[in-house]
């Protein structure tokens, strides 16, 4: 990814699919750029400013974010409640991104709140929100997968779900990694203040 792919807001958004590899000028800079954030991200955790655990979490949520409105998803005000969810659940806030992706463009084809396609086309499933949506997505991962000890994480398992090795399971891992390929701007806890 290249500074050019920068919205107006100053977030990042991630290549197309398919898009070719970078010029060696611009994986250098990429590199640069990752090397800040992981310096940057030590700072933060040795001074105390956040925990690594919460460091993480907030890039995770930040990535999900910016890909979705990058997709101009409806669901990108929702990652924190995606993550809670995911948190709640033993699972992780891109499984939501990238199922939505999958079944529905990301919220921008479906009815009534149901971007992952709950129930199927024989009894398809309502929600008056996405926040009660966001939840009955993790309640069903941990219904049907987790609960009976099948890792959702980093976009693998779900046999429940989907079989591991269908089509539609191999373009959920992709968007899964699409989504952790977005660059995250470093974690600044006084935003009005740029430190280094």
């Amino acid at each position: 990814m290249t500074q050019k792919d920068v919205n107006d807001s100053g977030n990042s958004i991630p290549p197309p699919s398919g898009r070719g590899e970078n010029s060696t000028g611009e994986a250098d800079m990429i590199q640069k750029m990752h090397d800040i954030h992981s310096l940057y991200a030590e700072w933060a955790v040795e001074n105390e400013r956040i925990s690594r655990a919460q460091y993480e979490e907030w890039r995770k949520r930040e990535q999900c974010r910016i890909w979705l409105e990058h997709i101009g998803s409806p669901l990108a005000p929702y990652t924190q409640v995606m993550q809670d969810q995911a948190v709640r659940v033993g699972s992780n806030v891109y499984m939501c991104a990238a199922v939505s992706k999958a079944e529905s463009s990301g919220g921008l084809v479906c009815h009534d709140f149901n971007a992952w396609g709950l129930g199927g086309s024989t009894n398809y499933r309502t929600f008056g929100c996405w926040e009660a949506g966001i939840a009955a997505f993790y309640q069903f991962l941990y219904d049907w997968d987790i609960s009976r000890g099948y890792p959702a994480v980093d976009g693998h398992s779900t046999p429940n779900y989907c079989e591991p090795n269908e089509p539609w399971m191999t373009n959920v891992d992709g968007i899964v990694r699409d989504i952790q390929a977005v660059y995250v701007p470093p974690y600044n806890p006084n935003p009005g203040r740029i430190e280094i």
